[in-house]
């Protein structure tokens, strides 16, 4: 069987795996929060607290043209998303490039094909 998405349970899993290395914390950090915004790689690091507005129902929402693309895209954020913009929003790397994901794309991103997720 050729599945090309993950279920909702495998994203709940891999979001609440524990790993001794901080890195791929920040991995699985950046992989789940493009699962719940749908932006790709590049978009994440590209992000700053200028695409961050307000949507029509009064939340937080993403406003971004996409790098391969250059489509507009308008995408609300979602609490687990929203929870890990919160996560970082002290790091240093974060407040040094005004860049929302910086700090942990910047750890995470040397690691990215090492996410391993294991029961």
């Amino acid at each position: 069987m050729d599945r090309e998405f993950l279920l909702e349970e495998e994203i709940q899993k891999i979001y609440s795996k524990k790993f001794i290395s901080e890195r791929l914390t920040h991995v699985r950090d950046i992989f789940i929060f493009s699962c719940f915004t749908g932006l790709a790689y590049i978009d994440v690091k590209q992000l700053t607290t200028d695409h961050i507005g307000i949507g029509i129902d009064g939340q937080r929402w993403i406003f971004k043209n996409r790098q391969k693309t250059e489509t507009a895209s308008k995408i609300p954020l979602l609490p687990i998303a929203e929870e890990i913009l919160r996560k970082y929003a002290d790091h240093p790397k974060c407040i040094s490039s005004g860049r929302l994901t910086a700090g942990f794309v910047a750890r995470g991103s040397e690691h990215a094909g090492h996410l391993l997720v294991h029961s």
